[in-house]
């Protein structure tokens, strides 16, 4: 029965510790948590350059606190450098600093983040940024990597990438008070969303269109404006009100056009709604996703369902499984989707990574206690064998061909 199956392991969830650790993480150890490098190109006041605007964005849970009085502190230090495509150094920056909490809760969080950013001009081309961040009292560290292509934005009509601001305190090279969305999937939203544009023209006039798609939704929302001038660099701040905000998963495009000349550039992102977990971008993904551990009954429901009615049920199944139905999250379905992300993180080949044979047994399972790989010569084959000792038993994968295809020796609840 997949839901007792699931109970099973979400108990073993709470008996093994976080998903993620397997023989291979515990070289890790030694590493703090990796921390987020964000580059935003810009226009610039010069026309043979573009501005970048560079942002560390670090969890207090990568930090070690030290209580001091009635407070806790974290001290780190932070590198930067940029390298063109021959590999040489065009810019390095240091920083050390400290961050101050009030309470224990703020230490270990990883919803709180210690945020700075720096900036530099370059000339269109090929650049490399190579960042660390090193916990000084435990020296732990992260190193982050992050290619720059700034190649693209030359020519007599330049439109650099739709970039969403968030309300945040203090100067972060927009309008004050305002940094752009540091990660993919934004928070909720309440009132609208900030975009801003900008690029470089010629003399005269041009026309600029934005435009918000939503999967299974197609257009939201599109706006058009005409840019005047002497002034050839341009930036606009437009404000998508969140009454059009429908679906998990958008994309913003913005097209620029002058006379024979146009250029267009998008991003991706996803809204984080209220009672859906973090690692779900798409909800027809996700719906699909569940399908180890719906029961005939649920699965019969969804099949006879309109798209509409979908995300219902979605939220129906989840609070019938909720082991802290009176809690704002579901810890159970962020679990599940933890393990969904990760599977499709290291076990993706021919197939995405959820549905793969060590997909499934990772979601419903999590992290072996032990793995054995053995290589039979003879055979031409690989085996690998996951063992789990809580529930007494063991799973056996096996690569017919070579390529890393590992499919399970005896065939799982019918999968």
């Amino acid at each position: 029965n997949p839901l007792l199956l699931f109970a099973l392991c979400f108990s073993m969830f709470f008996h093994s510790g976080v998903l993620g650790r397997n023989a291979g993480d515990k070289k890790k150890d030694q590493r703090i948590r990796k921390f987020t490098l964000v580059s935003v190109p810009i226009v610039h006041e010069h026309e043979d350059s573009i501005r970048v605007l560079v942002y560390f964005n670090i969890p207090h849970s990568s930090l070690q606190f030290i209580k001091k009085d009635s407070t806790f502190q974290a001290e780190y230090e932070a590198n930067l450098s940029v390298q063109d495509n021959s590999g040489i150094q065009k810019l390095h920056r240091v920083w050390k600093d400290s961050v101050l909490v009030e309470d224990y809760s703020g230490t270990v969080s990883s919803k709180l983040f210690v945020t700075f950013m720096t900036e530099f001009a370059a000339i269109p081309g090929e650049y490399r940024l190579l960042s660390d961040v090193m916990d000084l009292d435990t020296r732990k560290f992260a190193e982050y990597s992050l290619d720059l292509d700034l190649s693209r934005y030359t020519g007599e009509v330049i439109l650099y990438p739709p970039i969403i601001l968030n309300n945040k305190n203090g100067d972060w090279g927009f309008t004050k008070g305002k940094i752009p969305v540091l990660t993919s999937a934004i928070e909720a939203v309440t009132g609208e969303i900030t975009v801003h544009t900008s690029g470089r023209i010629q003399a005269g006039t041009a026309k600029i269109m934005v435009v918000l798609n939503s999967k299974g939704e197609g257009t939201l929302w599109k706006h058009e404006q005409s840019i005047n001038g002497e002034d050839t660099n341009f930036t606009l701040n437009l404000n998508i009100p969140d009454s059009v905000l429908k679906g998990i998963k958008y994309s913003l495009k913005a097209f620029l056009i002058q006379k024979n000349n146009s250029v267009s550039k998008s991003v991706n992102f996803s809204l984080k709604k209220a009672g859906i977990s973090a690692f779900i971008s798409d909800m027809s993904d996700a719906i699909e996703q569940m399908r180890y551990i719906l029961d005939d009954k649920e699965k019969l429901e969804l099949k006879n369902s309109n798209r509409k009615d979908r995300e219902r049920l979605f939220r129906s199944f989840w609070k019938n499984r909720d082991p802290t139905p009176h809690g704002f999250h579901n810890e159970l379905m962020e679990e599940y989707y933890r393990r969904v992300h990760y599977s499709n993180e290291h076990f993706t080949g021919f197939q995405p990574g959820w549905e793969s044979d060590m997909g499934m047994i990772y979601i419903l399972f999590g992290v072996p206690d032990d793995v054995e790989r053995i290589n039979v010569h003879r055979e031409r084959k690989i085996y690998e064998v996951w063992h789990y000792l809580e529930i007494n038993n063991n799973f056996t994968f096996v690569d017919e061909n070579g390529f890393g295809d590992f499919r399970l020796q005896t065939p799982f609840l019918g999968y």
